[in-house]
């Protein structure tokens, strides 16, 4: 192989392994935030506001636990859906009575809602990961699923270039040296 050729090789193949790592450490990442915890029975969830701070701050993914209304108890985080928005909050109070919850968040002064067990998602973990919950909302985007796709067809591509390019380069040189031969004979 000519010495071009050579580095070429090597640096499609460096190109290569430097793309299959990246791969396996995103799905690792991937695996362990999102597919680990939901066998563990939790949700991820990513916190809209600051409402909840300094416990849980804006755009961390927070783990969320299904529970029952009456294993909840005054001073949970819980999440909850208020008006379509994902809300966690702490809990101020419960009224079994009315099965109704009144939360309010750490950081706000007097703000509290009251809502349904019904609305009740479940009890947030203490563990929260700092500002995976906006990866996570990337994450499920249809940009990110295009470019997921364009990029493993990119690595395919790359491994049967890698693959088949060094074959061609030999095939080049015998067929070089056989011209050259037949040229001396």
């Amino acid at each position: 192989m000519k010495k071009w050729q050579n580095i070429l090789v090597q640096v499609l193949k460096a190109l290569e392994q430097l793309m299959t790592g990246i791969l396996v450490i995103v799905m690792i990442a991937v695996i362990g935030a999102v597919y680990v915890p939901k066998i563990l029975g939790y949700a991820p969830y990513k916190v809209q506001t600051g409402s909840m701070e300094p416990k849980y701050k804006v755009g961390c993914m927070v783990y969320v636990k299904s529970v029952t209304p009456d294993e909840l108890q005054v001073g949970d985080a819980v999440t909850f859906d208020y008006s379509g928005l994902t809300v966690t909050h702490q809990i101020i109070s419960i009224d079994e009575e009315n099965k109704e919850i009144t939360t309010k968040g750490l950081a706000n002064k007097n703000t509290s809602e009251t809502f349904s067990y019904s609305s009740i998602i479940g009890r947030a973990s203490n563990f929260s990961i700092p500002y995976a919950g906006y990866i996570l909302e990337y994450l499920s985007t249809n940009q990110i699923k295009y470019i997921l796709l364009i990029y493993v067809l990119g690595l395919l591509l790359l491994m049967t270039i890698n693959k088949y390019l060094p074959k061609c380069f030999r095939q080049e040189i015998t067929e070089a040296a056989t011209k050259e031969g037949d040229n001396n004979g």
